[in-house]
């Protein structure tokens, strides 16, 4: 579904160029549950930014469905770590939900019958009234991904949208997005900086080298069953190889710096 061709991205002029990613290739399928994985500054959320069409890369080509993403795309939505900052302040639950489908014209009963049917899945049936300033770190995000839901994209891009909430809410939010995954089978591309979100939520886990002229290592395939536990002695056999190469990574990067 979703190509990544020898991408890289410089920023900057020739002489004072930085190399933020390097020869990266990526095949994503449709319907996949794919977590990027790697510590800041890696070019994670560069590699997104160009899958979302926010920023061009500088050599290579990302395809959708066998076409060039030049610029952002209604089949594609994105997810930021503080939900608050993609919400509209002025409008409550229900009328945020709404926006994108009257932006579409789309009809007022029938968008009113779509956002409170996903306002109910993301467990705000409750809270149409209210406003995202009413609402918690947890029910802002939920609210976000109602609203995505509502105008039907085909895709995902999420990044680190749960690491500024607290761990309990953090647990809560993956439940949440894995039952919508499941019933949707949206295709999701997932950055985090989180071994242990990265093996409870994806389907594959591609690891980022550290910057600059980040690459991807191959994808780790996760075969646990879900729903997924720490406690789980494959799920620590798996985190234990994860944070091997990872430590790897850095160590050979060092190297080379050093």
């Amino acid at each position: 579904m979703l190509e990544v061709k020898n991408v890289g991205k410089v920023y900057g002029d020739s002489r004072r160029a930085y190399i933020a990613l390097e020869s990266v290739d990526l095949t994503i399928k449709e319907g996949e549950f794919l977590c990027l994985l790697g510590s800041s500054g890696c070019g994670k959320s560069t590699l997104l930014n160009i899958l979302a069409g926010f920023e061009r890369s500088s050599s290579g080509r990302v395809l959708l469905n066998g076409r060039d993403i030049n610029g952002p795309g209604q089949d594609r939505v994105m997810f930021f770590q503080d939900a608050g900052s993609a919400l509209f302040p002025w409008l409550n639950c229900l009328e945020n939900v709404e926006f994108g489908l009257r932006i579409r014209s789309v009809p007022k009963d029938r968008r009113r019958d779509i956002a409170t049917r996903y306002l109910s899945t993301v467990g705000l049936a409750e809270h149409l009234e209210k406003f995202p300033a009413e609402l918690s770190g947890g029910m802002r995000q939920r609210l976000q991904i109602a609203r995505a839901l509502a105008i039907e994209p085909k895709i995902f891009l999420m990044d680190e949208p749960f690491a500024a909430l607290d761990a309990l809410t953090r647990r809560n939010m993956h439940r949440v997005l894995a039952e919508i995954w499941t019933a949707t089978r949206k295709t999701i591309v997932f950055v985090t900086h989180d071994i242990a979100e990265a093996i409870t939520m994806a389907d594959r886990i591609v690891i980022m080298t550290p910057g600059p002229g980040s690459r991807l290592r191959d994808p780790i395939e996760i075969e646990l069953p879900r729903p997924r536990s720490p406690s789980d002695p494959g799920f620590g056999k798996l985190f234990n190889q994860i944070e091997s190469i990872i430590s790897a990574e850095h160590s050979y990067a060092n190297g080379v710096a050093a």
